[in-house]
C-alpha cells in the first residue's frame, strides 16, 4: 500500500521544489541551459527557424537575456521540434513542469536501478536518496534545467534491456542520446564498439531503425 502514499507525495514535493527552484532564479536576465531549449520549441511551435541568427538573437533581446551564449540552436532539429509543447507554454510555467520532469525522471532512475520492478530494497534507499540530493550534477541539473536527467533515464532503461536480452531495442532506446550530441555520440559510439566485439548486432539495427 504504500507505493499509493509515497508516490503522489513525492511528485507533489518535486513540484513544490520545482517552482521553489524557478522562483530563486533570475531566469530573465541571466543565461541557463532551459531557456535554449524553450526558445527552440517557441521558435518550432510559433513557426520560426533556431538556427536562423537574426531571429535566435532578436527572440533573445525580446525576452531581455543579459547574454546571448550562441548565435543558434547548438542542438539537432528534432530535439527542438520534442521540445515545442514546452514553447507553447508561458516560460516560467514551462520552467516548472521541465524541472518537474527532471525530478521524477532521476527518482524514476533510481527506483529502476534499486531493483523497483522486482521490489524496492529499502535498506539502498536513504542513503541512495542523500547521495543524490548532495551530488553537485543534480543541482546543477536543476538550476539550469540541463538535459541530464533525460540522459541519466534514457541510460538506466538502455541497461535494464540489455540485461533481458532486448538488444534491439536497447540499441532504440540509445539512439535518443543523439539529442545532445556532445554527450549521446561519444557513449553511443563507445557502447557499439562493445557490441559489436561481443557479436551483438542486434543493438545496431535498433540504432538504424
Amino acid at each position: 500500500w504504500w507505493p499509493v502514499v509515497i508516490l503522489p507525495l513525492v511528485a507533489v514535493l518535486c513540484v513544490l521544489l520545482a517552482f521553489r527552484v524557478v522562483d530563486s532564479l533570475n531566469y530573465h536576465h541571466n543565461d541557463n541551459d532551459f531557456f535554449t531549449f524553450w526558445l527552440a520549441g517557441h521558435l518550432v511551435a510559433s513557426g520560426g527557424n533556431p538556427y536562423a541568427t537574426e531571429q535566435w538573437v532578436s527572440s533573445y533581446l525580446q525576452f531581455e537575456m543579459d547574454v546571448i551564449p550562441n548565435n543558434t540552436f547548438l542542438y539537432p532539429l528534432p530535439l527542438a521540434v520534442l521540445l515545442a509543447p514546452l514553447g507553447l507554454l508561458p516560460l516560467h510555467t514551462a520552467y516548472v513542469l521541465w524541472l518537474t520532469l527532471l525530478q521524477w525522471m532521476i527518482l524514476a532512475a533510481l527506483g529502476l536501478l534499486l531493483g523497483f520492478r522486482n521490489g524496492l530494497h529499502l535498506k539502498y534507499l536513504i542513503p541512495l536518496l542523500a547521495g543524490l540530493i548532495l551530488f553537485r550534477p543534480t543541482t546543477l541539473t536543476l538550476v539550469q534545467g540541463q538535459m541530464s536527467g533525460v540522459i541519466l533515464l534514457i541510460l538506466v532503461l538502455a541497461a535494464l534491456l540489455m540485461e533481458k536480452d532486448r538488444w534491439g531495442w536497447s540499441g532504440a532506446l540509445l539512439s535518443l542520446l543523439a539529442l545532445k550530441p556532445n554527450l549521446g555520440l561519444p557513449i553511443r559510439f563507445l557502447l557499439l564498439i562493445w557490441r559489436l566485439s561481443r557479436k551483438k548486432f542486434a543493438p545496431l539495427l535498433g540504432l538504424l531503425a
